[in-house]
């Protein structure tokens, strides 16, 4: 028991999901298809993002190694609210890929994630629920509420600018 309530594990900013408290589940649904590409953070903690067509072949602040990154639309049920899900933990993207291998398309069942471990310890458990209809709240948010994965490419906010980073892609690009 602890004398936070759940609502702590929230804290900071809510477009952006990040399993914060260690042990306790999150349920999420992603919602369709995400963006891929690779990142590199700036000296002042900006990010810099790149499709794989558009990778420079030396990293904007060489000083920090580029990573590849994953970014998903989810449902998060704990704040009834649309979310983006962006990672770049391998163990992550193998967990989902496995999932869809034999489960089926990851939009059509829930899942829970729980986090083990701090800093470079850090590890998360995906487990798949059984598979549900999308929840009529995240469709009717989507609607309200578009949001544009793309516009990650190109540092824009993509719950605003809805039609920033979409110039020069290919369908390689989404994930």
């Amino acid at each position: 028991m602890s004398i936070f309530p759940d609502e702590n594990k929230y804290m900071g900013n809510n477009d952006f999901f990040k399993a914060k408290v260690q042990a306790l589940p999150y349920r999420i649904r992603i919602i369709g298809p995400g963006i891929v590409g690779w990142e590199n953070w700036s000296e002042d903690n900006k990010p810099s993002r790149f499709t794989a067509q558009n990778k420079p072949r030396v990293a904007p602040n060489p000083l920090k190694p580029m990573f590849e990154f994953t970014a998903l639309l989810i449902w998060n049920y704990d704040l009834q609210r649309i979310q983006i899900w962006q990672f770049k933990q391998k163990g992550i993207k193998k967990d989902l890929e496995k999932m869809e291998e034999m489960r089926g398309d990851a939009s059509s069942y829930d899942i829970t994630i729980t986090r083990f471990g701090d800093g470079k310890d850090t590890r998360y458990a995906l487990k798949a629920l059984p598979v549900s209809h999308m929840p009529n709240e995240a469709l009717e948010c989507l609607e309200l509420e578009p949001v544009n994965l793309y516009a990650l490419y190109v540092g824009k906010d993509p719950f605003v600018d809805m039609h920033a980073g979409r110039e020069g892609l290919d369908e390689s690009a989404i994930a």
